[in-house]
Parts: structure tokens; C-alpha cells; sequence
């Protein structure tokens, strides 16, 4: 009986290389899909607005209700924490 593995001296067959290259295959694809397992609980966790960008724009909000600020400044800086939301305002 010839197989597609087969060694027959006559040349028939694939050989043993396309099981190598299947192997190698199949291991990427399964660390690919145990990594994306690993990493999407993080990836869902960040979303797309951070709590202390969220604060501050609540912060920024309660000054400009108040009249401590005018409607141009506020939306500077609404601008800045939209356009650097990890950034830590300076003194």
C-alpha cells in the first residue's frame, strides 16, 4: 500500500516535510489564539475612555457651570484631555 508519506524508492509519495510545515502550523495558530485569549480581557478592560480623563472633563465641566471659567478657555482644555488623555495637568 503507497501512502502520501510514503518512502517508496520510486519517488511516490509527499515525504515528511509537508508534516513538519503542518506542525509548525497548527503551533502558531494554537500560541496565536492562547495569546488572543490572554490578552483580550485587558484589551476590553481599557475602553475607550480612561475614569481619569472622565473626571477631569466632569471637573472642567463643574468650573465652566460655575462661571470660573469662560466657554473659549473650557474648550481648550476640553481639547488638551481629548488630545492627550494619559498626560497629568501641571502645576
Amino acid at each position: 500500500m503507497i501512502t502520501w508519506y510514503s518512502h517508496h524508492p520510486g519517488g511516490w509519495g509527499w515525504g515528511w516535510w509537508p508534516g513538519i510545515v503542518w506542525t509548525i502550523l497548527l503551533g502558531a495558530l494554537l500560541a496565536g489564539a492562547i495569546y488572543l485569549a490572554w490578552r483580550r480581557p485587558a484589551l476590553a478592560a481599557a475602553g475607550p475612555v480612561r475614569p481619569a480623563t472622565a473626571a477631569a472633563e466632569a471637573v472642567l465641566a463643574e468650573r465652566y457651570a460655575r462661571g470660573d471659567i469662560d466657554a473659549d478657555e473650557y474648550r481648550d482644555r476640553l481639547a488638551v484631555l481629548h488630545d492627550h488623555p494619559d498626560s497629568t495637568p501641571g502645576p
